[in-house]
């Protein structure tokens, strides 16, 4: 009986799925959390920049241009959210040496950092490029962008 419940225990997509449900009740219930971050960290980098930006309660960014004040909506990090979970989903379910582990966690922690900065690109690029201050563009955009520098 011990073998059997230790053969289920060690079982991959067990261990897998097991993970997976608590990293996610654990990022669901912390989104709010990670959508102010990224909209503080991108609200400080356009301070920077010296661009007028106020982050509103509804969870959009606005941003002034020269003649208006344009909004961006940050509902991609739940997209995002996918690839927050399955990153040190796999570090901790894989049986893999401590080193290989960490780079899973890190290239993670990367591609969140990407998306970000990514957001801050197209923000920078609609000032230029009209169309992109549409919000449905800066999702589209922000989503296709961050798939693609998985690939890369």
């Amino acid at each position: 009986m011990a073998r059997a419940l230790q053969a289920i225990l060690t079982y991959f997509p067990l261990r897998y799925y097991l993970v997976a449900m608590f990293f996610s009740f654990i990022f669901l219930s912390q989104i709010e959390t990670i959508t102010a971050f990224e909209e503080a960290v991108t609200h400080n980098a356009l301070e920077l920049l010296n661009i007028d930006s106020y982050p509103s309660a509804e969870g959009l960014l606005y941003v002034r241009t020269i003649n208006e004040w344009i909004s961006f909506p940050f509902s991609a990090v739940a997209r995002l959210l996918l690839f927050l979970i399955f990153f040190p989903t796999m570090a901790i379910t894989s049986r893999k040496n401590f080193k290989i582990r960490v780079s899973l966690l890190m290239f993670g922690l990367l591609y969140f950092v990407f998306f970000m900065a990514l957001h801050l690109l197209m923000i920078m690029a609609s000032f230029v490029i009209e169309p992109l201050q549409s919000p449905l563009a800066f999702w589209v955009v922000s989503v296709t962008g961050t798939k693609y520098l998985l690939v890369v």
